[in-house]
């Protein structure tokens, strides 16, 4: 993800190369250095803050596409201004990026980078400045090339007729207010692409790549040696709706094979306690706790489960209270079936989680 972070400080360079026809190498260095050093230094941040502050950090993730716009279109606003004052003048040569100036846009486009940190969390310090030291060198070359993409650079009889007369003065104006509003537009897409792609990630399930595939791409158990051991919790819940003469049946204890709900309960700890059998990827957990309930929804011959799992270990039961739910709604369906085979299971979710790097989660929350 080295490029994608690049591409913001990539748009800038452009637009100060574009501002600065004459730059020299060294000041090229400096600028691409300064994009370097905030793409290597947020990341560094974002892993200290999942490590330590993970639930701060994470209710701050959220704001950090917005804040990286706001800065973004600050800087393409400013260019705009800039390029509509100076075609007001008569068009004169824009003022170089000063040092404040420079530190804001090496700021601005590397702060989305502090959301690497969720990616780089279960990294051991020094693999972690590796993975950021990356990242660095290849938004310094990328900014290098942006810096070096003027035409005018390559066209040398471009310059030799720039002291000639124009011939009016309102194409003067006209060709600096479309050069000022060229240099303007690369700041505008970034901040744009920021909010776009934070978005996209989100409606994919709000992470940034999926843990359970290697570099290859090949399936594998995530590796939670390396994480602490913390108090862990989930719930979830569905239902299953019947007809009315089932409903009955199960409210009034009716149903030949038993007691519907005690036997839906004991098969949904069951569940939970052999999750790590059923699903391949999951660890084999020791729970400390495994509670399933039923609430009777007579309006809608509905029965709705809801299972709590609880542990204390290095990775999260929502998988557990997932599949506890299941079990259950499936043990209706199986006691029942004599009655009514057009049962339908329905809204299995997790509800609510605590504990661990990505701190709580709620349904209702999300889903806003």
């Amino acid at each position: 993800f080295g490029v994608g972070l690049a591409m913001d400080a990539f748009s800038v360079s452009l637009a100060n190369g574009l501002n600065e026809p004459k730059m020299p190498a060294g000041r090229m260095c400096t600028i691409a250095g300064v994009f370097a050093f905030f793409q290597i230094i947020m990341p560094l941040i974002g892993w200290f803050c999942v490590r330590t502050v993970a639930e701060t950090f994470t209710a701050f993730q959220r704001a950090v596409p917005w804040i990286a716009l706001v800065l973004l279109l600050y800087i393409g606003g400013k260019m705009l201004l800039e390029g509509i004052r100076g075609a007001k003048d008569g068009g004169g040569e824009p003022a170089a990026v000063s040092a404040g100036g420079l530190l804001l846009q090496g700021l601005a486009t590397s702060i989305d980078a502090l959301s690497v940190g969720f990616t780089i969390a279960d990294y051991p310090a020094p693999a972690a400045c590796v993975e950021a030291l990356i990242i660095g060198v290849v938004t310094f070359g990328i900014c290098m090339i942006g810096l070096r993409l003027d035409p005018r650079r390559r066209d040398p009889d471009r310059h030799r007729h720039r002291d000639l007369p124009e011939r009016h003065p309102l194409l003067t104006a006209q060709r600096h207010s479309l050069s000022y509003g060229a240099r303007a537009l690369p700041p505008f897409l970034s901040a744009c692409s920021v909010v776009i792609s934070d978005s996209r990630s989100r409606k994919d399930g709000g992470s940034m790549e999926f843990t359970h595939f290697d570099g290859q791409g090949n399936a594998r158990m995530v590796d939670v040696s390396g994480k602490e051991i913390t108090k862990r919790c989930a719930v979830a819940e569905g239902s299953i709706r019947l007809s009315e003469e089932a409903f009955r049946a199960v409210e009034q204890k009716t149903v030949k094979k038993g007691d519907v709900l005690t036997v839906a309960q004991v098969a949904g700890i069951l569940g939970c306690k052999r999750t790590a059998d059923l699903i391949p990827m999951c660890h084999l957990l020791n729970l400390t706790n495994a509670t399933l309930t039923f609430e009777m929804l007579p309006e809608s011959f509905e029965i709705r489960a809801c299972c709590t799992v609880k542990t204390e270990g290095k990775t999260g039961v929502e998988m557990e209270a997932l599949t506890g739910v299941s079990v259950a709604l499936l043990t209706i369906y199986d006691m029942c079936k004599a009655i009514d085979k057009r049962m339908v299971m329905n809204e299995i979710h997790l509800v609510e989680k605590h504990g661990g790097k990505s701190g709580d989660f709620f349904f209702e929350e999300a889903g806003e």
